[in-house]
């Protein structure tokens, strides 16, 4: 991976035991720069697996393509948080004015 998505971190990742002929899915998930914009990246990825008579084999390098979506402005957390600060600013201007 290039520098604008993030630094190559090696590593392995074990997804399980598959029988011959089996289809599995593996999601990762990855650090991508804080700068790096919306859209399609390429990673370069090699899969290592040991057969059933425990010799391992090696694929060649695949690129793959990874998606950056952009971070929506508001999650639901900040939501939560300005729903409670503006309920707790209305609930302080009634209880002022009942007090005049």
């Amino acid at each position: 991976m290039s520098g604008i998505v993030g630094s190559p971190q090696p590593g392995l990742y074990f997804i399980g035991e598959l029988n011959p002929n089996e289809v599995a899915t593996a999601r990762f998930k990855i650090d991508i720069d804080k700068d790096a914009g919306a859209g399609f990246y390429p990673a370069t990825v090699k899969i290592r697996y040991d057969d059933d008579e425990g010799y391992t084999h090696e694929s060649n390098p695949m690129t793959v393509s990874i998606e950056v979506r952009e971070k929506p402005l508001l999650n639901p957390v900040t939501v939560t948080a300005i729903t409670l600060i503006v309920i707790a600013l209305i609930a302080g201007l009634k209880f002022a004015r009942r007090r005049r």
